[in-house]
């Protein structure tokens, strides 16, 4: 009885397979596997990024303190200027070129959150909020008894897709056309792979590094817009038992005196671009 019931538990499977593969599990329950490595408590991340200039190639060295996906602090230190950016609650703060404390809404490609949403319905407001996906795109599924029920359901913003030889859960808009925007997260171990967020702005994982209390963060990732591009490499990354007092506005505030601009050299240049699209 037992190797008859698997018998047919198996050829079930492999027919539901042939109907629809994607269809075997929802967007809820991608995006609840997929915020299960986002890690727990706080972390500091140090990435290096190379920027190719007319007249030469610079770097920067990221350093990041993340509390969640919606409290983190960067420091950015590159040739001759160094800047400060907190985003918390939905706002990014900084300096102006007078070093005044101004706040403005989130960059609308700002992605480094996608890697730290710890709830379910935080990351998929996420995508809707970036409309990277639409609200339909979660209507509730019914129960599927027969191969014959599941092979007329559709999930027209969910597809089966392939990133860098990686069998991905493609979810968005790019289900339909690849063109628009989506994410692309691992089938097998539910990691992000890839978010595009509109026809000339993505941000594509190469690698991916095991942190420390459950984090998979990228090793390696690929900024994209227009024709330009940029890499990030992570250098460093661990858990912390404290995290910083500039996640205070206040206590951000006090550093305008050490936020240096970027030379003349480099604005208007890619550097300056993608501190302005991105960060």
């Amino acid at each position: 009885m037992k190797f008859t019931m698997s018998f047919i538990f198996c050829l079930f499977l492999n027919t539901v397979g042939s109907f629809s593969a994607h269809a075997i599990v929802s967007p809820d329950f991608i995006l609840s596997k997929t915020v299960k490595n986002a890690g727990q408590g706080l972390y500091q991340i140090k990435q290096d990024l190379q920027f190719s200039l007319a007249s030469r190639t610079i770097s920067t060295t990221e350093t990041w303190w993340i509390s969640s996906a919606d409290l983190l602090f960067l420091k950015v230190e590159g040739p001759l200027f160094t800047k400060y950016f907190l985003y918390k609650n939905g706002k990014k703060y900084s300096f102006n070129s007078q070093g005044q404390f101004v706040s403005s809404a989130l960059p609308s490609t700002f992605a480094e959150p996608f890697f730290f949403y710890r709830s379910t319905q935080d990351l998929k407001s996420a995508l809707l909020q970036k409309k990277i996906t639409p609200a339909n795109s979660f209507k509730k599924r019914p129960v599927f008894k027969t191969p014959a029920d599941l092979a007329k359901w559709s999930d027209p913003y969910l597809s089966l897709s392939r990133f860098k030889g990686a069998i991905t859960y493609l979810l968005g808009f790019a289900a339909q056309n690849p063109s628009e925007p989506g994410i692309w997260i691992e089938q097998d171990k539910f990691l992000i792979r890839k978010i595009k967020f509109s026809k000339d702005s993505e941000v594509s994982v190469e690698a991916i590094s095991e942190i420390s209390k459950g984090l998979s963060y990228p090793k390696s990732k690929t900024y994209t817009w227009n024709t330009s591009s940029v890499q990030a490499d992570l250098t460093r990354g661990e858990g912390l038992k404290t995290g910083t007092e500039f996640f205070s506005e206040n206590e951000f505030s006090k550093l305008a005196s050490q936020n240096k601009e970027l030379p003349a050299e480099f604005q208007n240049t890619i550097l300056d671009e993608f501190y302005k699209r991105f960060r």
